[in-house]
């Protein structure tokens, strides 16, 4: 019988490719937050309390929930859940997210913009790290779109709150050594870990550990023709993410011992 997978999907990283292919083992009805009903899967996707907010029923009913959201609540369900995430190379995952906000609905309008904007870069520096130092009892937001909001309404929601929609980071961290050893040891916890270097490694090693007939990924994502980034850019990212290399190695290792260290 299969188990259940919760994905913590790290932007970035290749998860379009994987989560497609574990859907498709699955089925969308039965993945969060497909499965979400009304709730738009944007706000779903990157706040805890939509997912928080299902009884115990509807979080046993599903069999594979993707969020980009702190790695915590991974391991608020069901206790026989393979909990599993992929890291990437941190300054190579940083521009790509540069590039994304820089071509999105942001007020940056280009990769530098988007980095010298204090609320990005808060946001982007070791970003992997924050997302696995992240504790529960650290403020989680609300719904920010109720119902009763119309179309209107909810656009000047989103535009105002586009820095935690662009990065699913809504309470920036500054890292430090006790928080990377926090990062460290929530990664240790993960069932399957991968790095986007090797995503087909990944998925085979995920469908031995769920026991679901996963199909190799493909790159459904990648950009054609990235926007060129200047070299001081890439060295002030270097150096930004300095915290995330560590994270990024541990996560290389977990990756060659096909999950958590005995």
């Amino acid at each position: 019988m299969s188990r259940p997978i919760f994905y913590t999907h790290i932007m970035k990283t290749g998860g379009i490719s994987t989560t497609a292919s574990i859907r498709d083992a699955v089925g969308a009805d039965r993945t969060f937050p497909d499965a979400a009903g009304e709730v738009a899967a944007v706000a779903a996707k990157s706040i805890p309390s939509y997912l928080l907010a299902l009884d115990d029923e509807e979080r046993g009913a599903l069999r594979f929930t993707t969020v980009h959201q702190p790695a915590w609540v991974a391991f608020t369900g069901p206790p026989d859940t393979i909990r599993a995430t992929v890291l990437r190379e941190p300054v190579a995952r940083t521009l790509s997210h540069l590039r994304q906000i820089a071509g999105g609905n942001h007020r940056a309008r280009s990769p530098r913009e988007a980095w010298d904007d204090p609320e990005i870069k808060a946001r982007l520096s070791n970003y992997m790290c924050q997302l696995f130092a992240d504790r529960e009892d650290r403020v989680v937001p609300s719904d920010p779109l109720p119902d009763e909001l119309d179309d209107d309404a909810k656009r000047s929601v989103l535009e105002a709150l586009s820095d935690g929609w662009f990065t699913a980071i809504w309470h920036p961290m500054t890292i430090d050594d006790a928080a990377l050893a926090q990062a460290v040891a929530t990664l240790s916890r993960y069932d399957v870990v991968g790095t986007t270097a090797d995503l087909g490694g990944f998925v085979s090693r995920l469908a031995t550990a769920s026991n679901l007939p996963l199909a190799p990924p493909d790159h459904l994502n990648r950009t054609s023709e990235p926007v060129a980034i200047e070299d001081d850019l890439v060295e002030e990212v270097r150096s930004a993410v300095a915290f995330d290399e560590i994270l990024h190695e541990q996560a290389r290792r977990l990756s060659t011992s096909h999950g958590r260290p005995a």
